[in-house]
């Protein structure tokens, strides 16, 4: 794999906008033009976003790329150094956190441990001053929503991770948010507990329609969770869109790279009559594909192949017809096997499902790869 991280050409012109699942519904959230420093480090820049009501957009991306601080401004914890942050056309410039009509849910809840879980949910409509009468019925709202029944009179340090989960997100969500605002929120939870977590908060997200965003750098998460997925790297929004677009049609390397698993074979490239190129790579896999850009014979050329496009075959392929590659690992993964295998001195990684070839191939074997030519992503080596 590469460590480029620039759009190369054809990936940028590959990609096609996506509108938003919401497309019809009213602007919730702007931003506009936001940028943050912290001294030399620039962890937001220029970032422009738009979320409609009821829409769930995930953050994604490696730590330090500026979801968090993104977050922060939006909840009023951090200003921007520049840009503006409107909320159902309220500018929120000198209103703070707590009269911008905003949920939050942390990464670790941040959960008061000497109040009940009746307490918990409470205090937000505690401090907005609500009558006792409103409030009560507002908690007995919250516990049945989020599943909390018998457990209003525990404090936090008799609940379980997955119940102090519950209860932030039901103390979020008693104010009746506008916004709700999720940074990390499941990260705490076992595999298990939290993709079971992943399907109750989608189905509660959807069922309130309620807008949300989610910061995560789980692609798991924010696939199964959002409507529209928002890549960020190195404090830049660097592609949008709904999940299956970004993952198809990724507009940079890095894109590409962070979304799933991908080979990176260099090679030369040669037009074909019908107008596409044919790319050998260094590695001997031989790849006949559509360039998104004209290609000239001789050119250099790199081929991005994801894991799961890759298939592996005891007999020779169109795309490698001699020369077998050597079994070198295999890993066992549940639903799926792991293999690396060395081709022409290049270690690539192929996961397919268990049991999918006619034997089990074990370490050591001859092997030929087969690639599905129409998934490659095929661009300029330069």
């Amino acid at each position: 794999m590469t460590s480029e991280h620039a759009a190369p050409a054809g990936l940028a012109a590959a990609a096609r906008p996506t509108e938003p699942r919401h497309a019809t519904e009213p602007i919730e959230l702007q931003l506009r033009g936001i940028s943050k420093s912290f001294g030399r480090v620039r962890a937001v820049v220029d970032c422009d976003l738009s979320v409609t009501r009821g829409e769930i957009v995930a953050l994604l991306g490696p730590s330090g790329c500026g979801k968090t601080t993104l977050l922060n401004i939006i909840a009023g914890f951090e200003e921007p150094d520049a840009g503006e942050v409107v909320l159902r056309g309220r500018l929120l410039t000198d209103v703070p956190p707590n009269r911008r009509d905003v949920g939050l849910v942390f990464q670790h809840y941040a959960l008061f441990p000497h109040l009940t879980v009746g307490g918990n949910i409470s205090y937000g409509l505690r401090a907005r001053r609500l009558p006792q009468d409103a409030i009560a019925a507002r908690v007995a709202e919250m516990l049945d929503l989020l599943k909390l029944h018998g457990l209003e009179a525990r404090y936090p340090a008799a609940l379980s991770g997955g119940q102090r989960q519950r209860v932030a997100l039901a103390r979020a969500l008693a104010i009746r948010p506008v916004l709700l605002l999720l940074d990390e929120a499941l990260s705490a939870l076992d595999k298990n507990l939290r993709e079971q977590m992943q399907i109750e908060l989608s189905l509660l997200l959807r069922h309130l329609a309620i807008t949300t965003i989610i910061v995560t750098h789980d692609q798991r998460e924010a696939f199964s969770m959002a409507h529209r997925i928002v890549l960020m790297d190195q404090g830049r929004v660097v592609q949008s869109g709904a999940p299956a677009d970004v993952y198809s049609q990724p507009r940079t390397s890095f894109v590409l790279e962070f979304l799933g698993s991908a080979n990176c074979l260099r090679g030369t490239a040669r037009r074909r009559e019908d107008g596409g190129v044919e790319v050998r790579t260094t590695a001997g896999i031989v790849v006949r594909h559509t360039a998104d850009r004209p290609m000239a014979d001789g050119s250099g050329a790199r081929v991005y192949i994801r894991t799961e496009d890759v298939r592996l075959s005891k007999r020779p392929t169109a795309a490698q017809p001699q020369d077998p590659g050597q079994v070198k690992l295999v890993t066992f993964l549940g639903s799926v096997k792991r293999y690396v295998v060395l081709v022409g001195g290049q270690q690539l990684v192929v996961e397919m499902p268990s049991g999918a070839l006619d034997a089990d191939v074990a370490v050591g074997e001859p092997v030929y790869l087969d690639v599905d030519a129409a998934r490659c992503h095929v661009v300029r080596d330069e």
